[in-house]
């Protein structure tokens, strides 16, 4: 790819997302999605995304990437995800979601990331991610009718390899 070298950035879609390729790092970011969920309400991030004869690895998911996606019920990630980080607002009013699986390689949530997930009630984390810690010391903030509502989010292991927060009411 010599003909990138005064590019820094690269856009571009494939399946059902739309990217942002970072050329200096070698990595890409979802920049959101570009078909509906409303068939299936599952999403399912990808590990790696092709661009030509390039594997690149999907290291973020972009500030409000996944904004007021009305029929998104479930977010998960492929095996050996490379994920590291999930920017502001990223899933802001997703106003169905319910459930998120986090990979052990997600090293930061940014502000605002649930904000308005109203149904939002299991988040569940590969053993093993370094943010468990940052998790656990948080007052999970949802906004209900433009009124904030917090509450706490408490841990249980629910089996060997996988962790579960829920609210605690």
């Amino acid at each position: 790819m010599d003909q990138l070298n005064d590019i820094r950035e690269i856009y571009f879609q494939k399946g059902f997302f739309s990217y942002r390729f970072f050329v200096s790092h070698q990595t890409a970011e979802i920049l959101g999605f570009i078909k509906c969920f409303s068939n299936n309400p599952i999403c399912c991030i990808p590990a790696m995304v092709c661009l030509g004869d390039q594997n690149l690895k999907i290291t973020s998911i972009a500030k409000g990437a996944f904004a007021r996606s009305p029929y998104l019920k479930k977010i998960n990630y492929e095996e050996n995800s490379n994920l590291e980080i999930i920017k502001n607002s990223a899933f802001i009013e997703c106003s169905n979601l319910e459930e998120l699986d986090l990979p052990k390689s997600v090293k930061a949530i940014e502000e605002q990331v649930f904000c308005s997930c109203d149904l939002l009630t299991k988040i569940t984390i590969e053993e093993g991610s370094c943010i468990v810690p940052q998790l656990l010391s948080k007052d999970w903030s949802f906004q209900v009718m433009d009124k904030p509502i917090l509450y706490k989010m408490i841990f249980s292991k629910i089996n060997s390899s996988k962790y579960t927060l829920v609210p605690d009411f």
